[in-house]
């Protein structure tokens, strides 16, 4: 709901304040997964399930002997078994991401997050720029293992980095940029 959506930003909005006021600078890495929903590997993601005590059962009759077609300039694909990703335009489907995507959280331990649908926001906060690149990269290496341990592709090109801060913060700064790597391509600012 957009209520949600709202809480999230609010909660984010408001830890960067009082980063602020604590003298401290926030990077921020906005991650961007590349076909969120159309890569979720169904055996991990049932395994996931039935660790919250899910029974495994009912969510693989769901996910299995299932087709997709397209329709493109008047022409109809042929059906095509679909063997990864969560069905999108179902009411389970979002849920069925959001189950899969809870451990991240687990893995981010240099940080704070903000999770909503497939938006991940990781927040960081230290006193210079040179520690706050060390964190980010950490985070984007702990991003790194999640991603090749659960068959999900974080997309380099639209996961961006921000620094936040005070004009008193950086005065007498001159290395004013963040610098992340995430799989070996930056991050862009």
């Amino acid at each position: 709901t957009s209520r949600s959506c709202e809480l999230a930003v609010t909660h984010l909005t408001d830890k960067i304040l009082t980063n602020i006021d604590n003298k401290k600078l926030n990077g921020l890495l906005l991650v961007d997964f590349k076909k969120a929903f159309d890569l979720v590997d169904h055996e991990i993601l049932i395994l996931k399930l039935r660790m919250f005590g899910c029974s495994p059962l009912v969510f693989t009759s769901y996910l299995s002997d299932r087709y997709q077609r397209t329709y493109f300039k008047n022409t109809l694909s042929d059906m095509r078994p679909l063997k990864i990703g969560v069905p999108q335009g179902s009411i389970l489907g979002p849920l069925l991401f959001i189950l899969f995507i809870n451990d991240l959280p687990s893995q981010l331990s240099h940080s704070e997050y903000t999770m909503f649908a497939d938006d991940t926001t990781v927040l960081t906060e230290v006193s210079s720029i040179h520690d706050l690149n060390v964190k980010l990269n950490l985070v984007a290496q702990d991003l790194s293992t999640w991603t090749q341990q659960n068959r999900m592709v974080t997309n380099t090109l639209k996961t961006k980095t921000m620094l936040i801060h005070s004009p008193q913060q950086l005065k007498n700064t001159s290395d004013r940029s963040l610098s992340v790597t995430i799989n070996g391509n930056y991050a862009c600012t």
